[in-house]
């Protein structure tokens, strides 16, 4: 589970959506265990 994840998830049926999905980018996550009950999940979005 630890590492890097790349996150897709849309739903829509919108002619927008359709024109621009080409176009979209992805979001990135980190997870990380920090101890054995500890768990950080950090993101980014472009």
């Amino acid at each position: 589970v630890a590492g890097k994840w790349y996150i897709v998830a849309l739903a829509s049926n919108t002619d927008f959506f359709l024109r621009e999905k080409g176009k979209m980018k992805m979001v990135m996550a980190r997870i990380s265990f920090l101890g054995e009950d500890e768990l950080e999940v950090s993101y980014a979005a472009p």
